[in-house]
């Protein structure tokens, strides 16, 4: 895993340095996406995503852990940086 860089990031007006890290792993990467999927309903899953779903539903957890694999999908974790 690499160590990441800095970044400055603009929220709600306010912008703040982060340390971003890259998340490779398909299984963590799914569980990020399953669960903001979930949180955000299908609707408004998919355009904050960018993804698609099949009948308009949530992917379960097995279904988002195998597009990672086959897709290759990314996450970034954002701490404060130090």
């Amino acid at each position: 895993m690499r160590t990441g860089a800095n970044a400055d990031v603009l929220w709600d007006g306010e912008t703040t340095t982060m340390r971003g890290e890259l998340i490779r792993d398909p299984a963590a990467v799914a569980d990020l996406y399953h669960r903001a999927a979930e949180s955000y309903g299908a609707k408004k899953a998919q355009h904050m995503t960018g993804l698609k779903f099949r009948d308009n539903r949530v992917p379960t957890l097995e279904e988002f852990v195998e597009a990672a694999q086959r897709e290759g999908m990314r996450a970034v974790r954002l701490t404060p940086a130090q």
